[in-house]
């Protein structure tokens, strides 16, 4: 049995995807907003340790969630680029925005698995 096939069968949990959009306002400024939500399916789980490890220290406590699928969704860089260091890049942008079982996420990594992806989201900071 593939990994597609079982990521393809496990894909039952529906969760809501909101993008993150904006436009300027009439003095300049970037006003960030989000976009309606999507209804989306995938194979939700609670993140591994391993998982929580690479996310931020302030953010490991917090909880965070494993998405499987085959779609895309938009990583945040967790990086204030206004701090220089060598070898850091990024833009600087937030990731989608996710809400599982009524808990809001960020994502905020991204793996490749053969023709699947698994997205880690750390619980947003309210």
């Amino acid at each position: 049995m593939s990994i597609g096939g079982t990521v393809k069968r496990m894909a039952r949990q529906t969760f809501e995807l909101q993008r993150r959009g904006g436009s300027y306002d009439s003095n300049g400024a970037f006003q960030r907003t989000f976009e309606s939500p999507i209804c989306c399916r995938g194979n939700v789980q609670v993140a591994s340790a391993r998982d929580i490890e690479q996310l931020p220290e302030g953010s490991r406590a917090q909880g965070a969630i494993s998405i499987w699928g085959c779609y895309r969704l938009d990583t945040g860089e967790l990086i204030d680029l206004r701090i220089t260091s060598p070898g850091l890049t990024g833009s600087g942008q937030m990731g989608d925005r996710i809400t599982y079982d009524g808990t809001v996420y960020e994502v905020t990594s991204r793996s490749r698995w053969a023709r699947h992806v698994k997205y880690v989201c750390a619980r947003a900071q309210q």
